[in-house]
């Protein structure tokens, strides 16, 4: 009867926290979010802006592929990487995204492809 007493009061936790673990929320570094084309996604590197276009194929190794959409960091200068930083909003067009710096609040319009000169990244201005 006194063991489960002493275990919670000896751990510094009362009675109501005792047997509840201690919860940590880690943002993931990498999200893949889906495209409405059933091959691909997008990968997002949540911590400096980059992004992938990720096909996958069922039996043709040759359609199976990762590409960078843009291969440079969205961080501004002198700003250490954060997982969770940045987030890709789908919008109606099957072919655009908004993705999104939660920090600071800047956006760009994220075009894919299939063809490279279909695909790219553009700062979209904020008007004060």
């Amino acid at each position: 009867m006194l063991l489960p007493i002493c275990n919670s009061a000896c751990s510094g936790k009362s009675s109501s926290q005792a047997g509840k673990a201690d919860t940590v929320v880690v943002e993931p570094m990498y999200k893949l979010y889906p495209t409405t084309n059933n091959w691909n996604f997008l990968k997002l590197n949540t911590a400096d802006g980059r992004i992938w276009i990720v096909q996958y194929a069922i039996n043709d190794d040759s359609k199976r592929f990762a590409v960078a959409l843009n291969k440079t960091s969205l961080l501004p200068s002198g700003t250490r990487p954060s997982a969770g930083r940045f987030a890709l909003i789908p919008t109606s067009n099957i072919w655009n995204f908004i993705l999104l710096d939660q920090v600071d609040g800047r956006q760009w319009q994220v075009q894919w492809g299939l063809k490279e000169e279909d695909a790219m990244v553009l700062p979209i201005p904020q008007s004060d």
